[in-house]
């Protein structure tokens, strides 16, 4: 059964004369909100969810959106965007606590109930262990799901982690605690390792692998991007210049760091391993950038809370 609901292609480019750069953006044809985003595996397409659908764009702009069913009598909030290796996507909507998978080939969707009680949701991540990682903030729980809608024990965190902002880096699933000052990483078997970060209250947010055996995350309280090796776990940070920037998602690419500043409405890059980081102020003003990928294009894909846009 399709659901498909309008497809566009009406991009808007802008130069910024004061740092070179060219900013694309694409309208969102329900006018909507897009949140986290995606890269299909076959590298054609960024996918994204919104507030009752999900989209995907080509890597021109040309973006097509699919009604999601709504179970339930809750109004949708979908959170989440992953693809297992067979080019299924899942994400989820966290009002109804439930799971979606999506069929591009077929444009079809089937829904799974996380087990109860909810605690909300805060992204997702298919690992290398072929399960889905799911972060359930408010409970601080992690839940575990197979491909089929099977899930496994739920991992219960200390009380008040608030995990968020996943990544599947080195074999095992990385996520910061936003509301405890730490990164941590959950392995295949279940077990659960932190790491304090330097400052108090430095509310950590995203995540994401670098080739150079760290990971990258965004400090969102702290104005700072950190790095956290693999190995030997020592932690380095970078202020961003722009005070007050509440940098949110992050993404990497070989030879960059890329992030997104919610409240600076900017673009901040650094090279891999640290260094200076320069930044570019997003056309659209307030438009709060958010959610940001390496795209198959080498280009950053970003999401922005404010206004119905997807840009690179």
């Amino acid at each position: 059964m399709q659901y498909l609901l309008r497809s566009t292609l009406v991009g808007v480019m802008l130069v910024m004369p004061a740092f070179g750069l060219v900013f694309n953006e694409y309208p969102i044809p329900s006018r909507t909100i897009a949140g986290n985003v995606c890269t299909s595996p076959d590298n054609l397409y960024v996918y994204f969810t919104a507030n009752t659908t999900i989209g995907r764009s080509d890597l021109v702009g040309n973006i097509q959106e699919f009604n999601v069913p709504l179970v339930g009598s809750l109004p949708m909030g979908l959170v989440g965007c992953t693809f297992g290796p067979d080019g299924t996507l899942y994400f989820g909507d966290q009002n109804s606590g439930r799971v979606y998978k999506f069929d591009p080939a077929n444009q079809s969707f089937v829904s799974f109930g996380v087990p109860g009680p909810k605690a909300g949701m805060a992204g997702m991540v298919y690992h290398t262990d072929n399960l889905i990682y799911i972060m359930a903030p408010s409970g601080s729980q992690i839940l575990r799901m197979k491909p089929d809608g099977t899930f496994l024990p739920t991992i219960a965190l200390t009380a008040g982690r608030f995990p968020h902002g996943l990544s599947s880096c080195g074999g095992n699933v990385w996520f910061a605690e936003n509301t405890a000052n730490r990164v941590a990483f959950i392995t295949p078997a279940g077990l659960v390792q932190e790491f304090v970060l330097p400052q108090a209250n430095s509310k950590p947010f995203a995540t994401a692998c670098g080739s150079d055996n760290g990971v990258y995350f965004t400090e969102n309280n702290a104005n700072k991007i950190g790095r956290i090796d693999m190995t030997s776990f020592v932690v380095k940070q970078w202020v961003i210049p722009s005070a007050a920037s509440q940098p949110r998602g992050i993404a990497v690419s070989p030879t960059t760091v890329c992030f997104a500043e919610f409240a600076g409405d900017k673009i901040g890059c650094m090279p891999l391993g640290g260094g200076v980081i320069s930044e570019s102020a997003v056309p659209i003003a307030s438009s709060g950038p958010n959610k940001l990928i390496l795209g198959p294009d080498g280009n950053y894909w970003f999401s922005v809370a404010n206004v119905s846009y997807l840009m690179n």
